[in-house]
């Protein structure tokens, strides 16, 4: 009783306004805690459960977490879902349990699904299609800096006493978390990477876009502007950052170690020109044409007969004697 009698003692000496202040900050505190346990997990603490769902999963995905309460969280564009990080084991294990596929993007396993007797070529190529698109789309989704992807293939039909056939073709669209993205050679990896995952597919015939549709790679531009922007601002600045590198440890030997900043900026100017020349020098003489005739001869000296005769020795004088 002693103790509650100093408190409110206490509390009659701050006055009717300093209560009335205190009350007013703990109802402030109250409502925000409240409103923080309505919203949920915070972003941070969330992790991605499933991609790429239709409406009709999403509805079946989102009535049983709220069967069993657990909190969620829906992606802008509504067809990828979030729950708290330390839920996500419970999360798959309810969806699992219900017959509730999590998993939106597939990959080869979609060769497991149903009989391929009753399946005509055109579908098989499509299985394949999709099956590649799946692979190719998750493996992007494990790269650093990239949260979603999504890969679209044109595969030609191959078909017999065709001539000209047409070339494979790839587009990817990349999203990046945030405000980060990717540099030029990151990007051009992932070309490369998409083209050697899919036969008779060339890095030239694959376009990448981000999900704001900003150009990254134009299929059939081997020179293509902005990658050689791009190239040329990470240029510059591993080139400024080296020599400012350079002018702090020359610096911090006079100075003294973490006593010198230095920044450098630089101007380079990538432009290039091609230029192309035809010189005619009438002074010069120059051979029109050229030709070589080669002729061979063979005499054979016929004034004498071959015989045994005249092969004997003293032939000639036997001759002479016999005239």
């Amino acid at each position: 009783m002693n103790a509650v009698n100093g408190i409110l003692a206490y509390v009659r000496t701050l006055g009717i306004a300093r209560v009335a202040m205190l009350a007013g900050v703990a109802l402030g505190m109250l409502a925000a805690f409240v409103w923080l346990e309505m919203q949920g997990p915070l972003p941070g603490r969330m992790k991605l459960v499933a991609s790429d769902l239709d409406s009709a999963t999403v509805q079946q995905i989102t009535e049983e977490l709220d069967r069993h309460k657990i909190p969620y969280r829906l992606d802008n564009s509504g067809n990828a879902l979030l729950v708290a990080d330390s839920q996500v084991s419970a999360a798959r294990a309810i969806l699992a349990s219900k017959g509730i596929s999590a998993e939106g993007t597939k990959g080869y396993e979609i060769f497991d699904q149903g009989s391929s007797l009753t399946l005509t070529d055109f579908d098989q190529q499509v299985r394949l299609t999709r099956a590649l698109e799946g692979e190719l789309s998750r493996t992007l989704e494990q790269v650093r800096g990239i949260s979603r992807a999504r890969v679209h293939l044109v595969l030609p039909r191959r078909e017999p006493f065709v001539r000209d056939r047409q070339e494979a073709q790839a587009s990817v669209m990349l999203t990046f978390p945030g405000r980060q993205i990717l540099s030029s050679e990151a990007v051009q990896s992932v070309v490369t990477l998409v083209a050697a995952a899919v036969p008779g597919l060339k890095p030239q015939n694959v376009t990448v876009v981000d999900s704001n549709l900003h150009l990254l790679v134009q299929a059939g531009n081997d020179n293509d502007p902005r990658l050689k922007s791009a190239r040329a601002d990470e240029e510059r600045q591993q080139l400024e950052a080296r020599l400012s590198q350079e002018v702090e440890l020359m610096l911090e030997r006079s100075l003294g170690v973490g006593h010198v900043r230095a920044e450098a900026s630089i101007g380079m100017n990538f432009d290039t020109i091609n230029e192309t020349q035809e010189r005619f020098d009438p002074d010069s003489p120059v051979i029109r044409s050229t030709q070589n005739v080669t002729s061979s001869n063979k005499t054979t000296d016929r004034s004498g007969s071959v015989s045994v005769q005249n092969n004997l020795p003293n032939a000639d004088a036997g001759a002479q004697t016999t005239g």
